[in-house]
């Protein structure tokens, strides 16, 4: 509070800075930085076809990347139509287990990856579905784990699920037998509040709306999907090598389905994209066999650019903002806390769209010229997620008895006489805050164009053109009857060309005896405050000299 009225005085503008919300908009703004910043660079692949698989050129070092396109057309040369021996096959078998239940920020990331939900939308979906219809537990919860006492409600929510037709095909075995493993029920990892399930009151998905049934079908997927074997698939690789070049062949072949098979039945799928080499399908091959090189070429690709934040990536970034922090014990303080709480960081999100800080455009989320400059003024004290490592800390040392309230409290009031000092000081004079918008309309923007000095609009009044910096000192102004001697009234139009092309075109003019009237261009003297003089004056009895001739 006592910054945000302090920066707000200092740049006369209305800003908003708080301890989460802050630093999560300079997650954003940082990222942005890292994109705009991006230059693309070309870079070369080589790709082979053994005749019904393919593989990748590698290095020493198993790397497929080649800077010059050059050394990309000379392996295809170098190894096209040539037999290829296959110099070591690798399979190895691998399991996932199946995933945590849901605490709230899980749920919003999938509503956000799978349905385009905000998060917001999401938790006020997820409220109505526990307190009006009675269908999931409490959903504001930071835990990914039930209690002990829970195994018997566990059960008959299980059950409930049986009784609906959708879900009947998943639930039914479990009702015969469950397992309970340490990653559904830890006592330990439950605080406040466990999980998000389904209740073990009747289920009535006919009741839903369509957007109900989608984050009750998340919850309820999921519930069930965690009680299933681990998903398991073996990954094969080959080594071919030709004219001492190599290449590697990647497939994955799936041995059970497991607690994926639920999910995938039970839930919306995100769209794949284009499968990569290490989804195909490979046959039988042994070391020693020979495979010929039907078809080589070259793949031009481009470096891409870091992602933009979507309220799913940002939410993870939020939970997980100790890995910002440089500092180990910080970072190790942060841990479990993060930015925000589950229940609140939807409503950060929404406090940076609200206050004109970020849009959406499109899943990503996107830094306004406002939001990029509030980064810019503030100290990285406060948009940093280490101020909130270190009250952690001393909140911490607190509970244990190794702080005094009195002395975090101290510490508190030297944080915040240094923000005020900050805000107080010259250190980023030259930033300047966009006009404010009126929410709700689409403002009139009556500017004529910028201050050549501070780079404000230059607005009017009775008397002149000014710049809206006035408050803060600019003392650019061009007085409307500053050329009234020469018989010229200055109007908006020829502010406009003035200030976007720093001259008038030719117009009438009058100066004093004996040169009389004629015409001439107004120059914008930027040097000079706002001045604007006469030059290339040409007499009106020349200009009819020359007309005549």
């Amino acid at each position: 509070m006592n910054a945000t009225r302090a920066y707000t005085l200092r740049y006369d503008t209305l800003l908003s800075i708080g301890r989460v919300q802050t630093p999560t908009l300079a997650l954003i703004v940082n990222r942005q930085k890292e994109i705009d910043a991006f230059v693309s660079e070309d870079y070369f692949e080589v790709q082979a076809d053994f005749g019904g698989y393919t593989g990748m050129w590698i290095d020493g070092e198993e790397h497929t990347r080649i800077e010059k396109e050059a050394r990309a057309k000379e392996i295809v040369s170098k190894v096209s139509g040539k037999q290829a021996t296959i110099i070591k096959v690798e399979k190895e078998e691998k399991k996932t287990p199946p995933p945590l239940l849901y605490d709230l920020t899980e749920l919003q990331r999938e509503c956000n990856k799978k349905f385009g939900f905000s998060a917001k939308k999401t938790l006020d979906i997820a409220q109505g579905l526990y307190e009006k219809k009675k269908m999931i537990t409490y959903p504001r919860t930071d835990s990914r784990y039930l209690s002990d006492d829970m195994k018997g409600k566990v059960q008959n929510t299980i059950r409930r699920l049986n009784e609906l037709a959708e879900y009947e095909a998943y639930a039914r075995p479990l009702t015969e037998k469950i397992a309970f493993s340490k990653r559904i029920v830890d006592n330990s990892k439950v605080t406040d509040h466990h999980a998000i399930i389904p209740t073990d009151a009747r289920l009535r998905t006919d009741s839903l709306t369509d957007e109900e049934k989608k984050v009750f079908s998340l919850v309820a997927a999921r519930f069930l999907a965690v009680f299933y074997p681990y998903y398991r698939y073996e990954t094969t690789k080959v080594y071919a090598e030709a004219e001492q070049e190599r290449f590697l062949s990647k497939g994955t072949v799936v041995l059970e389905e497991g607690w994926q098979a639920v999910e995938k039945a039970l839930t919306p799928t995100v769209k794949k994209k284009k499968k990569d080499e290490e989804e195909q399908k490979l046959p039988s091959l042994a070391e020693g066999e020979q495979r010929r090189l039907e078809k080589v070429e070259v793949l031009k690709k481009k470096t891409k650019p870091p992602t933009p934040y979507t309220e799913s990536s940002l939410l993870s970034a939020m939970e997980n903002a100790g890995r910002f922090v440089e500092d180990e014990v910080l970072r190790e303080q942060m841990k479990d806390s993060g930015l925000g709480t589950p229940a609140t960081r939807a409503a950060i999100i929404e406090r940076l769209l609200t206050v004109g800080y970020i849009v959406r455009k499109g899943k990503n989320l996107q830094p306004t010229e406002k939001g990029r400059k509030l980064i810019e003024v503030v100290p990285v004290e406060m948009s940093s997620p280490q101020t909130t490592g270190k009250w952690e800390k001393g909140l911490s040392s607190i509970s244990k008895g190794n702080m005094t309230e009195e002395r975090f409290m101290a510490s508190i009031r030297r944080y915040v006489k240094f923000l005020i000092g900050d805000a107080a000081s010259d250190r980023r004079a030259d930033v300047v805050f966009p006009e404010e918008q009126i929410r709700g309309k689409k403002r009139k923007n009556n500017a004529f164009g910028k201050c050549p000095v501070c780079g404000r609009d230059i607005l009017e009044n009775t008397k002149s053109f000014y710049c809206a910096g006035w408050k803060h000192g600019c003392k650019f102004s061009i007085w409307k009857d500053s050329l009234a001697p020469y018989g010229v009234t200055l109007d908006g139009g020829m502010v406009k060309l003035l200030l976007k092309n720093g001259k008038t075109e030719r117009m009438p003019v009058t100066l004093p005896q004996p040169a009389g009237k004629g015409t001439g261009i107004l120059i914008l003297n930027r040097n000079k405050g706002g001045q604007v003089e006469i030059q290339d004056f040409t007499r009106e009895a020349a200009e009819k000299e020359q007309g005549e001739a």
